[in-house]
């Protein structure tokens, strides 16, 4: 994982992978490496804490993605 400290104070995570990744996803599906030579290296931010994950995953099964995320912000995050 890298770990980055953002312009704002906060600190964010992000899965650390390289070229070598990269190829092997892209021998394995043909479709996702079209994806991958047009957008190129993703981003994904993680999550540090495994609960909180499985939380906001769960209610993001259960409603729409725009419900979840007013959900999170209002009752989940700390303040």
């Amino acid at each position: 994982m890298v770990v980055r400290k953002m312009q704002n104070g906060e600190i964010s995570m992000y899965f650390e992978y390289g070229e070598t990744e990269i190829e092997y996803l892209k021998k394995k599906d043909k479709r996702l490496a079209e994806v991958l030579d047009k957008i190129g290296m993703i981003e994904r931010q993680a999550d540090t804490d495994l609960f909180s994950s499985v939380v906001h995953h769960i209610i993001g099964q259960q409603i729409s993605t725009k419900a979840q995320t007013t959900i999170w912000q209002k009752h989940l995050l700390p303040k």
